[in-house]
């Protein structure tokens, strides 16, 4: 987890216990570019479902080119179904087929898994999330307050005509005492 995961609850107020219960909930779609065919329906959802959409994309392939295609695909090298033109066509075969919203479901998620990738985070996880983002913006501050420093008040030290171990000394002290007055 990074603090760009959490910045906006984080800026909502929410508290890390809050913050975990909301990520725990979160879900992801990853797209699974496995090539399916009828048979791996078959053997991944059931025979009664693989049936279903191969006499579905059969008969429309009678008069649409592009089912003709799907359905070739789908019988021997496969075909993708992660992206959204096959997601929605999966729907309209499911209606077309008279399948179950539970069967167009598992179909649909041949291609697209949903994942959890904050399941297991804790109040703990994010309580140091947001520890660790505090000491790197407070290393950035300090950082640049010495680049600050140290250009107001050595630079010109060193970028002048004759530079001294005695000018560069009063210059790095102006400068810790600038810092320290930050």
């Amino acid at each position: 987890m990074h603090y760009e995961d959490i910045r906006a609850l984080v800026d909502a107020g929410k508290t890390p216990s809050e913050i975990a219960a909301e990520l725990q909930s979160r879900t992801v779609e990853v797209p699974n570019t496995t090539a399916w065919t009828f048979g791996a329906i078959e053997s991944t959802i059931d025979e009664t479902t693989a049936r279903l959409i191969a006499g579905v994309v059969q008969a429309a392939g009678q008069s649409d080119p592009l089912m003709s295609s799907a359905f070739v695909a789908l019988s021997t090298t496969g075909l993708q179904l992660h992206t959204a033109a096959r997601q929605a066509l999966i729907e309209q075969i499911g209606q077309a087929a008279g399948m179950t919203a539970e069967q167009v479901a598992l179909v649909k998620e041949l291609g697209l898994t949903i994942t959890h990738p904050y399941a297991e985070v804790t109040e703990q996880d994010v309580t140091d999330c947001i520890a660790d983002y505090n000491r790197e913006q407070m290393r950035m501050t300090t950082w640049q307050a010495w680049q600050d420093a140290y250009n107001a008040h050595v630079s010109p030290v060193l970028d002048g005509t004759e530079p001294t171990v005695g000018n560069l000394i009063a210059g790095l002290q102006a400068a810790l005492t600038e810092l320290e007055g930050a």
